[in-house]
């Protein structure tokens, strides 16, 4: 019993040297507040609020191989009702994947207009922004410091003025609530198991009847 044990010690140790992976959480993003739908005759308004809080963890957000991306959104669409889980997900990506994909986004035919969204936003002017399926406009207030970044309220409103319902099928009510939390992490990606370990299990082994052997001689 003595043996099995010990060949059992060791390929449990062999097997968490071989495949371990670690993680840390870099930063994170937890959005919380409401939504509000109003159809109109010819337009139709999405607006959101609430409150936001970043945390950046680890300076070093930047100087990591391979990240994992974590999403979850949830929506409870009237008041005292359960939360629905829209998506809880998670992905895997190298740092050499998110500059490509920055790079294709860079060269894209909207780039232009994706800078000039980012502005805006940035910007904080609070007045309305013409974006090709309608108007959005957006405010940011009462920022204050956290321990490890910034809190802030915000609003968002959308409206489209193109005619349509197409935001009616997406809520069934005309408001409610919503959380988000977005989160990255470093990933190691696992390290394969040595092509010798089955060898070397047999290793271990016939030592082990060997010196049981010579114990009873």
């Amino acid at each position: 019993m003595k043996f099995l044990r010990n060949i059992a010690l060791a390929a449990a140790t062999l097997l968490s040297f071989g495949t371990a992976t670690s993680a840390a959480t870099l930063a994170t993003l937890d959005i919380e507040g409401g939504y509000a739908y109003e159809l109109g005759a010819n337009t139709q308004t999405f607006d959101l609020f609430g409150s936001f809080t970043t945390a950046l963890l680890d300076p070093n957000l930047f100087n990591f191989d391979a990240y994992t991306f974590s999403a979850a959104l949830s929506v409870t669409p009237d008041p005292g009702t359960q939360a629905i889980t829209v998506f809880d997900d998670s992905f895997v990506a190298t740092a050499d994947e998110i500059r490509d994909f920055l790079f294709t986004l860079a060269s894209s035919p909207f780039a232009n207009d994706i800078a000039d969204l980012v502005n805006y936003v940035v910007g904080n002017t609070g007045t309305p922004f013409d974006t090709p399926f309608g108007e959005l406009t957006s405010s940011f207030t009462n920022f204050a410091p956290t321990a490890n970044g910034i809190t802030a309220d915000f609003f968002l409103s959308f409206v489209n003025d193109s005619g349509g319902t197409g935001f009616q099928s997406l809520f069934t009510t005309q408001g409610g609530a919503f959380a988000l939390n977005l989160e990255v992490a470093s990933a190691v990606p696992a390290v394969p198991l040595p092509a010798g370990f089955p060898l070397l299990l047999a290793g271990l082994g016939g030592f082990a009847v060997m010196r049981r052997k010579q114990s009873r001689a």
